[in-house]
């Protein structure tokens, strides 16, 4: 799949994410997967899990791992990391087999799904999330960064603050449809 000619796109968001992220985040996934693109993403729980369960449906996905490989984080997703691996997608990681994750490996995690991605896409985030790291390390590699613009009736200040902040920035790409994602594919 590294190697592959395909497209590959980061799906990052919160773990604490909303109902409407999670939905969006499996969406925009499914969408993007069916269309050809290689969904790139973290397994954690909310966005993460999502983007790779909706890729999932229609195509591949790549979960780069904050741990390794006998030490699956977070245990929850488990069984996701087995599907991934059925669906003929890959798991990546740069740590001995049973190394344990911490911070720092969160951090260096979100420098690959930056890396090995020609786009990434935000859907939701605290202006201090993890998200922004990646999107910081997006920035530096020349990525194209996307923001999902979230709806009125979705908008939770708190919990956006990060897309907010994103959203008044020259550099990023807004998104709020599913015609949106045609640029992507």
């Amino acid at each position: 799949l590294l190697q592959s000619k395909k497209k590959k796109i980061a799906i990052i968001g919160s773990r604490d994410s909303s109902d409407y992220a999670k939905k969006i985040s499996f969406k925009v996934s499914e969408e993007l997967a069916a269309n050809g693109v290689i969904i790139v993403s973290g397994l954690a729980l909310g966005c993460d899990e999502y983007a790779h369960k909706g890729s999932l449906k229609k195509g591949k996905t790549i979960s780069i791992l904050p741990s390794g490989l006998k030490s699956i984080y977070p245990k929850a997703n488990q069984e996701l990391a087995s599907q991934i691996l059925e669906h003929n997608g890959c798991l990546i990681t740069e740590y001995p087999l049973d190394s344990k994750p911490n911070k720092a490996f969160f951090i260096e995690r979100d420098r690959l799904q930056s890396g090995i991605s020609k786009s990434i896409i935000l859907i939701e985030s605290k202006i201090n999330g993890g998200s922004m790291k990646t999107i910081n390390f997006a920035r530096k590699q020349g990525k194209e960064i996307f923001c999902w613009e979230h709806h009125n009736d979705h908008k939770d200040p708190e919990k956006i603050s990060g897309n907010l902040k994103l959203l008044n920035e020259s550099d990023i790409k807004s998104l709020s449809s599913k015609e949106d994602l045609k640029i992507l594919y």
